[in-house]
């Protein structure tokens, strides 16, 4: 009984209390807006909140490029593009 008990759950460790985000922020905005910033967050790999947090304190954003190439793959946006090559102007791809 006490090794059921007593054994590890597993999982990652709890965060400390001061690492926790515990505090929202309601934001009002156009239906525009909001898909504009759900966009923008999407390119960079981020939530929106995480998005807004970051510029809201000049953090650094970093794009995301592979992210950004699989979203232009499922669009079929590069296949126009390496459509128009010439098979010698393909040897790059």
């Amino acid at each position: 009984m006490d090794a059921i008990t007593n054994r590890k759950k597993g999982g990652r460790p709890k965060k400390a209390a001061e690492e926790t985000r515990n505090k929202s922020i309601h934001i009002l905005c156009l239906a525009s807006e909001h898909q504009e910033l759900k966009r923008l967050a999407k390119s960079y790999g981020l939530t929106i909140s995480e998005y807004v947090l970051k510029k809201a304190f000049d953090r650094r954003l970093v794009f995301n490029h592979v992210e950004f190439m699989q979203e232009l793959d499922k669009t079929h946006m590069l296949t126009p593009v390496t459509g128009m090559l010439t098979p010698s102007d393909r040897s790059w791809v």
